[in-house]
C-alpha cells in the first residue's frame, strides 16, 4: 500500500502563479510516489489527485478542513506549505477531529496521527520589517510583523521537521528530513 500524503496548501486555480506552482508541481511529482491529497484556496486545475478546496483564508475553515481529511483521507504525512496552513495542520494534528457520533465512526485510536511537516521559505515577519518605514500603511504593516512572527516562531519550537532552501540555515535529521533554525539578529 502507498503512503498517503495531505498537501495543505494556499494552492489557488484562479492564479497559477506564484503560490500555486510549488505545491501543484510538488504533488504532481509526488503523485507518482504517494497517494496525494491536496487541500487548498481552489484546487479545481489539480487533475492527478484527489483534492478539496477550502475556498477562503480562514484559519478555523482550513483546521475543520484539515480535520475532516485526517479522517476520511488518514494521511500518513501532511505536508503544509506556507504560514497559515502550517499553523492550521499544528493545530489539526495536534488536537484532531472526534468522530461525529451520528456516523458509523471510526474508534479515534484506530486514526494514526500523520507525521507533519512545515515548509515555509520565507521569513514573513523579516518582509513585513523591511517594508515597514515606507509602508502607506504602517500600523497594518506591524501588525502582521507581529502575528507572522508569533505564527514561524511557533511552527519553529514546535519540534516538527520544516523544509527549506539555503544552506546555511539547515541540517538533517536522522529520519533525513531536513530541519531549519532560525535566529533574528538585531
Amino acid at each position: 500500500m502507498r503512503r498517503r500524503l495531505l498537501i495543505v496548501s494556499t494552492l489557488d486555480s484562479k492564479e497559477p502563479f506564484g503560490a500555486f506552482t510549488r505545491p501543484f508541481y510538488l504533488g504532481l511529482y509526488l503523485a507518482e510516489h504517494f497517494e496525494v491529497c491536496q487541500l487548498g484556496l481552489d484546487c479545481s486545475a489539480v487533475d492527478y489527485a484527489r483534492s478539496i478546496s477550502v475556498g477562503d483564508r480562514s484559519l478555523s475553515t482550513y483546521i475543520k478542513t484539515i480535520r475532516e481529511s485526517m479522517v476520511d483521507f488518514q494521511p500518513d504525512v501532511v505536508y503544509a506549505q506556507e504560514t497559515l496552513p502550517a499553523i492550521a495542520a499544528l493545530i489539526a494534528c495536534s488536537f484532531p477531529k472526534k468522530p461525529a457520533s451520528s456516523k458509523p465512526a471510526v474508534p479515534q485510536n484506530t486514526i494514526p496521527k500523520p507525521a507533519l511537516v512545515f515548509d515555509f521559505h520565507t521569513l514573513s515577519a523579516f518582509e513585513y520589517w523591511s517594508r515597514l518605514s515606507t509602508s502607506p500603511q504602517p500600523l497594518q504593516e506591524l501588525k502582521q510583523l507581529v502575528k507572522t512572527y508569533l505564527a514561524q516562531g511557533l511552527l519553529v519550537l514546535s519540534g516538527k521537521p520544516i523544509i527549506a532552501a539555503g544552506s546555511p540555515w539547515c541540517r538533517e535529521s536522522k529520519n533525513g528530513l531536513v530541519s531549519v533554525a532560525i535566529a533574528f539578529t538585531a
